[in-house]
């Protein structure tokens, strides 16, 4: 029988590097979102596929930085939310046209009135978007005039179309 007295006990934690515990607890710190699979290969790389949101793509790569036995990370499959936003609002804020009663800055129908407005909101989405991702944002308005009037006539009836949208859009 042993004397409890001369018995010392000294514990630690064990973190098997076996690849599927190491896989399950990456899945259970990480917790990524049902949109992305994260694979881990033979070398310890982590796989990381999907969508998911620029935060939560950030801290994922932080964290598995410190994780014992994870030796890479790979995410070229794994593509940002606000990303996609991001372009998405871009084309749709680049390809929309607006039509103006000829020779005049006065737009066509309350149609484009409406459009005009959801221009506007698209562009503040893409700003608040990309502040997110850190990225600039520079925009262009441009406006034509018609093919009445002289050349000046027609290029100042442009500058005034464009200035309408931007006075609007600034609102």
């Amino acid at each position: 029988r042993l004397n409890p007295n001369k018995v010392e006990l000294n514990w630690n934690p064990y973190l098997s590097l076996a690849p599927e515990f190491l896989q399950n607890r990456t899945q259970s710190l990480l917790s990524p979102p049902a949109t992305v699979s994260i694979d881990l290969d033979a070398n310890g790389v982590l796989n990381v596929s999907g969508r998911a949101t620029a935060a939560w793509i950030a801290m994922a790569k932080q964290t598995s930085a410190q994780l014992e036995g994870i030796t890479g990370w790979n995410d070229t499959a794994l593509v940002s939310i606000e990303q996609e936003d991001l372009a998405t609002l871009r084309d749709r804020i680049e390809y929309r046209r607006f039509a103006f009663v000829p020779g005049k800055a006065v737009l066509q129908s309350e149609r484009y009135t409406q459009t005009l407005y959801n221009h506007a909101q698209d562009i503040k989405t893409l700003f608040k978007t990309a502040a997110v991702l850190g990225q600039p944002i520079k925009l262009h308005i441009s406006a034509h005039g018609d093919q009445r009037g002289s050349t000046p006539q027609t290029l100042q009836l442009g500058e005034t179309r464009a200035n309408y949208l931007k006075q609007y859009l600034v609102e």
